[in-house]
């Protein structure tokens, strides 16, 4: 089971770039889709010190990792997916010959 963490959106600010807040999208590939959650972290001014132009998406994740419990957000969500009844994906017609 595949779990996968995106960044969605990052905010900086204005006047220097420096990062303030990300909006992350946690999911478990289902294959359907549904068992996800979307984070925000925020940063203090001057705790993300990285110019806009030097960040990496791993940069990233390492701040975000360091700002919640993944762990804990991983477990929730395969724990969600195994409770979830399992559904089929597809068109009957389709399969009819």
């Amino acid at each position: 089971m595949d779990i996968v963490w995106k960044i969605e959106k990052l905010n900086s600010r204005e006047s220097d770039g420096y990062v303030t807040s990300a909006n992350v999208k946690v999911y478990v590939d289902d294959s359907i889709g549904n068992n996800f959650i979307t984070l925000a972290c925020s940063w203090p001014h001057g705790e993300m010190s990285t110019p806009y132009e030097q960040l990496t998406e791993t940069k990233i994740m390492n701040w975000v990792f360091a700002s919640c419990d993944k762990e804990a957000i991983e477990s929730s969500l395969v724990s969600q997916l195994t409770k979830a009844p399992k559904l089929n994906v597809g068109l009957p017609w389709t399969t009819l010959q």
